[in-house]
């Protein structure tokens, strides 16, 4: 099993322990041993914001407020709360066995069963805490949305209020304590030292002379101490190991920070990219780094706008953790499944490849961002194993083919047999521009780089792509798009269903859109002739028979015949060579359908319909006469989705991904679905929109609203499970 899940961008939702990096991922808590994504952990509707571990548990918080608590050993849900609030939990704080839970104008403090114990009101947004025992006092460091530092001191049993620290000029993002100093960064750009000393010290005694002194409880005070400067934007995060604290800012990079031999702090190591001038957080025109933290082997883990993680350690950046960050809306293999395509809201069409040769873990990697674009994605069909073709949120479909880099780097990582004509070298989006430009070995372009134009020669970009390993997050940012070969027009509304034709030699594919009246409700084929797949025409014929969206397209095994499923309650069959209307069934299910898939089998043909209603219908069909026959229904505990079928030892496996986010799979033998066994670690947390199996494999590709891919070995014996 293979996971992909890109971190949500919140500066709170991550943390990590000697073994594991936990990250908040859509409503889902991921787990990542530092190579890859391990393990998902369900529990919560809502996107998580906030992540800490509480000795050997995992707690976690949502934007509508929401608590849950994992076991970290047997990865079970433990506890489960709604709080009062129905806010954003913007920060978890996990000290001496108490959950301290920053949350909307409060802080809630929790014991281990989630059970209320005390509360906080404030005059501002919460955003950062910080808890520590200073003396024999338990001292709560508290900042958000003003520019001061709420110090709240234990006393009797409840935290009192102790003072009010002025410093910074803006709203303070991040607080952290170690061993007497206070760091707290904000968004005016820089980091606060704050020396915690006895009211008794004479240190403290003279620094009155010089800084003001805030008494922080009965017997220690706290002083200004330090300013660093350093980051362009705004910091989020500060994190403290073995006297050396790590930040993390909004201008794209991490910097170490440590006192000289004179005790001054200066910035030891910066990591990350340079910032883009001019650019800021507070116009919307960066994304930067929401998260660092140390790794136990003393590297530094940080998070970016993309939702990816980058690993550096001694210095040298290690292979990233990625994924989507928004709703998976479509997947497809490549013909002979070398590598796996998917797209998402997050507006990306990405490549996915298990890593084979030249590595013992054998790990999926993502091997490629073919697509970085400016509308959602909504599908993308292989056409061979160099072209594919994506639909967004736009009325065209856009042909793209595998630039050389790339083609290399499968034949040499995934697959020696893979075998690409490709002539392109690379490609750019230019700057304003929605399609990606192809870049050829004797061209060159000038595009916008951080507000600075330069020009770029392809082999320049090129060189960037090491043929002998996956990419780093960098180069999968800039350096492995896929160049556009062709724009599809003709649709007058947004794409919602496209497939290709299996037919070996014919390429040639069927799209649909968005419609609320039979005009629009058309399918329209598009067809190329030539090698390079460059050129593409749309078929006069309209396959006319829905009036309302239709939501799937499905060719036949052998290309003869198209299905459709719509939300007006109809499948339609058409034949591909006359363009004719064989079967209209209206009301075939009480409630819109989903989805479809083919099954031949013996050369009889049947196939699987999907609908709102709860369930999956199987039925034959006979060109003979052009007729249907409903061979079974199925019900199911959820609407059904996405479904997927593959012909496995003279029978038919057959996915059905449902609206509560649960998979099934069924082996469908002549009119008979039977069930194979489950396991909960297949279920998603949110609706499956999408699967798809790797050709001639039982290896399962499931795209979810969670914001995962998830690669499922299934066990088709209907008897047992691996």
């Amino acid at each position: 099993m293979a996971l992909f899940a890109g971190a949500n961008t919140h500066a709170n939702a991550s943390d990590i322990n000697d073994t594991y990096l936990v990250y908040g991922s859509g409503p889902n808590v991921a787990v990542s041993d530092l190579k890859s994504t391990v393990r998902l952990l369900v529990g919560h509707t809502a996107q998580v914001t906030a992540v800490a571990f509480l000795n050997n548990y995992i707690v976690s918080g949502t934007q509508t407020g929401s608590l849950v608590i994992h076991d970290s050993q047997d990865w079970s849900l433990k506890v489960s709360v709604n709080t009062e609030f129905r806010a954003m939990v913007s920060a978890l704080r996990c000290f001496d066995g108490l959950v301290y839970c920053a949350i909307d104008k409060h802080v809630c403090i929790y014991d281990s069963t989630l059970t209320l114990v005390d509360q906080i009101d404030l005059s501002f947004y919460s955003l950062a805490i910080e808890v520590a025992t200073i003396g024999s006092v338990t001292v709560m460091f508290v900042a958000g949305s003003k520019s001061t530092i709420h110090v709240y001191a234990r006393t009797s049993g409840s935290f009192v209020h102790m003072a009010a620290i002025p410093g910074h000029e803006d709203w303070v993002r991040a607080l952290a304590y170690d061993n007497g100093i206070l760091a707290s960064a904000s968004q005016d750009r820089t980091i606060r030292l704050w020396k915690i000393v006895s009211a008794t010290d004479s240190a403290s005694q003279l620094s009155k002379l010089v800084v003001k002194n805030y008494k922080i409880s009965e017997s220690s005070e706290m002083l200004f101490d330090a300013l660093l400067f350093g980051h362009d934007d705004w910091i989020m995060t500060l994190r403290w190991r073995n006297g050396k604290l790590l930040s993390s800012s909004s201008d794209s990079s991490v910097i170490v920070w440590t006192p000289d031999d004179s005790g001054i702090w200066i910035p030891e190591t910066r990591l990350g990219s340079v910032s883009i001038k001019g650019a800021s957080t507070a116009t919307g025109a960066s994304g930067g780094i929401w998260s660092a933290l140390w790794t136990p082997a003393g590297g530094i883990a940080a998070v970016s706008r993309t939702g990816s993680w980058r690993i550096w350690l001694n210095g040298a950046q290690q292979l990233p953790i990625t994924g989507h960050t928004g709703a998976v809306t479509g997947m497809s293999w490549s013909p002979e499944g070398e590598y796996l395509l998917s797209t998402s809201t997050d507006q990306t069409t990405r490549l996915w490849a298990c890593w084979m040769h030249n590595n013992p873990d054998n790990l999926w990697h993502e091997m490629s961002r073919p697509q970085i674009h400016g509308y959602d994605m909504v599908t993308c069909t292989a056409i061979t194993s160099s072209v594919f073709v994506s639909a967004a949120e736009e009325k065209i479909l856009r042909v793209f083919q595998l630039p050389k880099p790339i083609a290399s780097l499968i034949h040499t990582t995934v697959s020696p047999q893979f075998m690409s004509s490709t002539d392109a070298a690379a490609a750019i989006v230019p700057t304003l521009g929605l399609s990606n430009k192809a870049v050829n070995d004797s061209s060159s372009v000038t595009y916008d780089d951080t507000n600075m134009d330069r020009e770029v020669e392809s082999g320049h970009l090129a060189a960037h792509i090491k043929t002998n390993q996956p990419p780093s997050e960098d180069d999968l940012e800039r350096h492995t798009l896929w160049p556009e070969l062709d724009k599809l027009y003709g649709h007058g509304y947004e794409i919602s269903a496209l497939d290709a034709s299996p037919k070996s030699g014919e390429h040639l594919i069927a799209t649909a859109c968005r419609a609320n009246k039979e005009d629009n409700a058309v399918i329209r084929l598009f067809s190329s002739s030539t090698d390079s797949l460059d050129a593409w025409n749309q078929d006069p014929d309209l396959l006319k028979a829905h009036h309302l969206t239709v939501n799937c397209i499905r060719f036949s095994p052998d290309g003869k015949y198209i299905l459709s499923v719509s939300r007006d309650r109809s499948f339609a069959l058409f034949d591909v060579d006359n363009k004719q209307l064989l079967v209209h069934q209206l009301k075939a299910h009480s409630r819109l359908l989903w989805s479809c898939s083919w099954v031949l089998s013996n050369n009889c043909y049947s196939f699987v319909t999907s609908g709102r209603d709860n369930t999956l219908k199987l039925w034959s069909f006979d060109p003979s006469t052009n007729s249907v026959a409903l061979l079974h229904t199925q019900p199911t505990e959820s609407a059904v989705t996405a479904t997927a079928t593959i012909a496995q030892n003279n029978s038919t496996l057959l996915a059905a991904g449902q609206e509560n986010g649960g998979v099934l799979v069924f082996r469908i033998i002549g009119s008979e679905l039977i069930a194979v066994p489950r396991s909960a670690t297949w279920n998603c947390a949110s609706t499956v929109r999408c699967m798809a199996w790797r050709p001639r494999s039982t290896l399962l590709a499931v795209g979810s609203d969670d914001h995962s891919v998830r690669l499922l070995n299934i066990d088709p014996r209907i008897d047992g499970q691996q």
